[in-house]
């Protein structure tokens, strides 16, 4: 697809490595479509819960997402000096009791087999769905868990 492509309404912008800014305006207009299609859509809470140091440098974090009574969990992160020491598993379960505070009852996420499902099987997260083949070598697996 070549940039000068042209259709009715304008032309095509193929980008690798788009500014954050734009993809944040794309995600916006998907959310404004979704809010008009469902009902309920003021329950909508966006969570993150942060490790930070002394100095406010970030050590260790999760983000998601709780919408009616499902949290979404996208990014959980640990610093790799501060692994294997139960700060992801508390992050889990710390994002969890809020999301099940507010009313959530299940929990999903997705990861790659070189990142965590074992991990996640151990906080009682069970596989639903395994797409194989990323990367080439790698497998995705989407989890989901009863709060």
């Amino acid at each position: 697809m070549s940039n000068d492509m042209q259709v009715k309404e304008g032309s095509w912008d193929v980008r690798f490595d788009p500014p954050e800014s734009e993809v944040n305006a794309l995600r916006h207009q998907l959310l404004l479509d979704n809010r008009a299609k469902v009902e309920h859509h003021d329950d909508e809470i966006a969570m993150a819960i942060f490790l930070r140091d002394e100095d406010k440098d970030l050590l260790a974090g999760i983000s998601g997402y709780l919408w009616g009574a499902t949290l979404e969990i996208h990014c959980l992160w640990v610093s790799e000096r501060l692994r294997d020491q139960g700060i992801g598993s508390r992050l889990v379960l710390a994002i969890e009791q809020e999301a099940a505070e507010r009313g959530g009852s299940t929990a999903i996420t997705n990861t790659y087999s070189f990142q965590a499902p074992e991990f996640y099987a151990k906080l009682g997260y069970e596989t639903f769905g395994i797409i194989p083949g990323f990367g080439n070598r790698f497998q995705k697996y989407f989890l989901r868990k009863n709060l």
